[in-house]
């Protein structure tokens, strides 16, 4: 406790820090593992799941839930470095590693049971793939590849993965990746030369750009993650011993936006950063004398490295379930994976002017530690790209642009959609587009950059500013334009439907005669037939949509009706 009374008595407290202190000495609980940091995450707030790499490269899944630990179950695989895990939903949780041939592989989890792997290709380098999920039900995955590109992997809801996207560049090291809000994605690496690169996607440039960042030499793999919605901040190993911090406002991340500093001069291994609910930011590194050194972040700053009470550290991972405190995990170079069981304690921090270039490492009792003061504080940013004047008020039939609605954009010519925010605030005459991930699948919205609207009609216009589209309203918030590739491209409000489908009376279920209101000539009639948990479509009629005419089957999701086609899609 010597540490915190010192805080108290030398340094001028800022705000009380929830900091993590050990309660007890390492425990094994795995034998035979790889030297890697094992995948380990917190899936609700009293149980945590493990994914560890053995010395094989098979897959080991271990947990702890209300202090019991499950036996190891094996999952098998071949991977070349352990997986990455995402939360996809409540109930589930889906990993993806690189197995030792260079294609990806996935197995999932999900209400209680585990699937086969699934091999998703690729040729990728023998390392560690990085994972995001922008929404619910939605996984990207952006690893190298075997030439030291930047490669993409992605699932979005449908039924079957994306194909891989090359995104070029020429990288060192794996990426460490996260989502930015507006859905942007940020990744950091080592480019061949030691500096950091980074790697930015966003709705003007959904294809990414790379940006070499001003900074010393970097050496292995940086690990990345958002603070509190607040800052993209990465920690990487660097020359002579140094734990070095890039960091930027996640409202401008790009390469003249970063800041780098020197956080600690003692590293002898890869940090690995894990996000705490609540929003701070949990980082480990093995030190020169192969203990595990922990560092917090929060909106403040940085909490000082300390020592946990691991020996002889490979590698190692910390998860924090917020006020329940949380678990330490080491992989060791006896090839052991132990754990130590962390608690929470109030611990004073406070603001440095002139954050130090080089810091000790404070030593801790095996039992109790407490992190020392705040030992770096984010600088203050003040954008510059953004005016500050106030927008044009939307003229009559305009969306309500000061709530950022959300629109749907669907091809009628392909029967795919994607959402988009019509954002008001850079002028009345040329407002950007804010297009969702989902957007590039769909052709039409290639070149789509802001909108404009003339009275009732509602232009989308491409970044020089040449009209893609002219929308005329056709309905209560229901806009169509016409595409010269063919068919229309129907602008609605979410959840507006787009297609009435009309029977009278109502049924109590949908199974039944339905006629489309809308054909072009002609009737066309639905038959949505249940037969045990099959559910048929029988078209008939000419005025019937040739894609409606290839319908199999119906299924009613949250209230939307949707045709499948023979091939499964929607």
């Amino acid at each position: 406790m010597r540490g915190l009374v010192l805080a108290w008595m030398v340094l001028a407290i800022a705000w009380p820090l929830t900091a993590a202190a050990q309660t007890g000495s390492p425990r094994a609980i795995l034998s035979s593992v790889s030297p890697d940091a094992p995948e380990c995450f917190g899936l609700e707030a009293e149980r945590t799941d493990c994914l560890v790499r053995t010395a094989d490269g098979q897959t080991q899944w271990i947990g702890e839930e209300r202090g019991r630990w499950r036996p190891a179950k094996a999952l098998g695989g071949k991977l070349a470095q352990a997986p990455d895990c995402v939360m996809r939903g409540p109930n589930g949780f889906n990993c993806l590693g690189v197995q030792t041939d260079g294609t990806l592989a996935h197995i999932a989890y999900n209400a209680g049971a585990w699937s086969r792997w699934q091999n998703l290709g690729g040729d990728l380098g023998r390392g560690r793939v990085s994972c995001l999920t922008p929404q619910r039900d939605w996984i990207i995955c952006f690893a190298r590849d075997a030439a030291g590109r930047l490669a993409e992997k992605a699932w979005l809801g449908d039924a079957t993965w994306q194909p891989w996207r090359i995104h070029g560049g020429s990288l060192a090291s794996d990426p460490s990746c996260v989502a930015l809000p507006l859905d942007q994605v940020a990744c950091l690496a080592r480019a061949p030369s030691g500096k950091p690169v980074l790697w930015h996607s966003n709705r003007k440039r959904p294809g990414g750009q790379f940006a070499p960042i001003a900074s010393q030499t970097i050496v292995g793999t940086p690990s990345c993650q958002s603070l509190e919605r607040e800052r993209f901040v990465c920690l990487a190993r660097g020359q002579g011993g140094a734990l070095i911090e890039i960091s930027a406002p996640l409202s401008r991340v790009s390469a003249d936006a970063v800041r780098v500093q020197v956080l600690a001069m003692d590293t002898a291994g890869d940090p690995d950063c894990a996000r705490r609910p609540g929003g701070r930011i949990d980082c480990v590194y093995r030190t020169a004398d192969r203990s595990l050194a922990l560092l917090t972040a929060s909106r403040e700053g940085w909490s000082e490295p300390v020592r946990l009470g691991f020996t002889e550290v490979a590698a190692g991972r910390c998860v924090m379930h917020g006020l329940s405190g949380g678990l330490c995990f080491a992989s060791l170079a006896s090839r052991k994976l132990e754990v130590i069981r962390m608690g929470l304690v109030a611990a004073p921090i406070a603001r440095l002017d002139s954050p130090p270039q080089s810091l000790p490492i404070t030593p801790v009792s095996a039992s109790v530690f407490v992190p020392a003061p705040l030992a770096h504080a984010w600088p203050p940013f003040v954008p510059t790209h953004i005016a500050l004047a106030e927008p044009a008020a939307p003229q009559e039939h305009a969306p309500p642009a000061q709530e950022r609605p959300v629109w749907t954009v669907t091809e009628s010519a392909t029967g795919q959609r994607c959402t988009v925010r019509l954002d008001p605030e850079t002028g009345a005459t040329a407002q950007s587009v804010m297009l969702g991930p989902e957007c590039r699948r769909l052709a039409s919205m290639a070149s789509v950059a802001r909108w404009r609207q003339d009275g009732r009609i509602i232009r989308f216009l491409d970044q020089g500013g040449r009209v893609y589209f002219q929308f005329f309203p056709s309905g209560d918030q229901v806009y169509r334009a016409k595409w010269r590739r063919g068919g229309e491209i129907i602008l609605s409000q979410r959840d507006q439907p787009i297609v009435n489908i009309e029977r009278t009376p109502p049924p109590p279920s949908l199974a039944g005669q339905w006629r489309l209101r809308g054909a072009r000539a002609g009737r066309c009639e639905l038959d949505l037939r249940l037969r045990g948990r099959a559910r048929a479509v029988r078209v008939k009629g000419r005025g019937c949509d040739a894609r409606i005419a290839r319908a199999q089957a119906w299924v009613l999701d949250n209230g939307e009706l949707r045709f499948i086609a023979p091939n499964g899609g929607v």
